[in-house]
């Protein structure tokens, strides 16, 4: 008598494989105030064509002004590799100078860049005798 251990197995379905197409900015930049830290943190993440993340560590993104109206540089760590949730943080990045309507590119080879929404950074305040100081008099 010859006995079978082999059971006909059931389909698995099928298995979708997606890969990284862009970047999207998750945690825009806010407003904020020359040579200060944007706060909340800038947040990055990798995407695939239809929209979902792309769950991945260690794609390097860096960070850009796109749209610059005042000559301003980008300071702090511009550059983050993405960890296992497929976003990278940048929490230190600031802009030196005044204006509105800035935005950040984020941009990694092989990825479509991806753009910010804008945002103002404002002059700092005056400090101490400076701020009672008055052209009119």
């Amino acid at each position: 008598v010859f006995a079978s251990w082999t059971k006909q197995s059931l389909p698995s379905g099928s298995t979708v494989v997606e890969n990284p197409t862009r970047l999207a900015f998750v945690d825009e930049p806010s407003d904020t105030v020359a040579n200060s830290t944007i706060v909340p943190e800038v947040t990055v993440a990798v995407m695939t064509a239809d929209g979902g993340a792309f769950t991945t560590a260690g794609t390097s993104i860096t960070l850009a002004i796109g749209n610059n109206p005042s000559t301003g540089a980008l300071g702090g760590t511009i550059t983050a590799a993405t960890g296992a949730n497929g976003m990278a943080a940048f929490t230190t990045v600031s802009i030196n100078q005044p204006g509105v309507g800035y935005t950040l590119t984020a941009s990694s080879p092989g990825l479509t860049p991806g753009t910010s929404a804008a945002f103002t950074v404002l002059a700092p305040p005056l400090l101490g005798a400076a701020q009672n100081f008055s052209l009119l008099g």
